[in-house]
């Protein structure tokens, strides 16, 4: 993926997707993402990456354990986070 041969100036995003293989706990998860290159005088000039941290995160992490006698619950709750979107 490669931003047009004309963009020589400014932020440039260029969107992806990718399926990544957490290497603390062998889960895998999926996330978009999006990368925006800052270009000046043609050069890269910075860059930006955003992606689904919340999915990265829980997929480095055991899940945590339920309480004694309950039932198991979605890790971002038994952590006690809600996953914005």
């Amino acid at each position: 993926m490669l931003a047009a041969p004309d963009a020589a100036q400014g932020d440039n995003p260029i969107n992806g997707h990718e399926r990544t293989v957490a290497r603390a706990t062998g889960r895998v998860f999926e996330t978009p993402w999006v990368h925006v290159w800052r270009l000046r005088e043609g050069r890269i000039a910075g860059f930006t990456g955003f992606f689904d941290t919340q999915a990265a995160a829980e997929a480095r992490h055991e899940p945590a354990r339920p309480p004694e006698g309950g039932a198991p619950l979605p890790a971002a709750k038994a952590r006690g986070a809600g996953r914005a979107r």
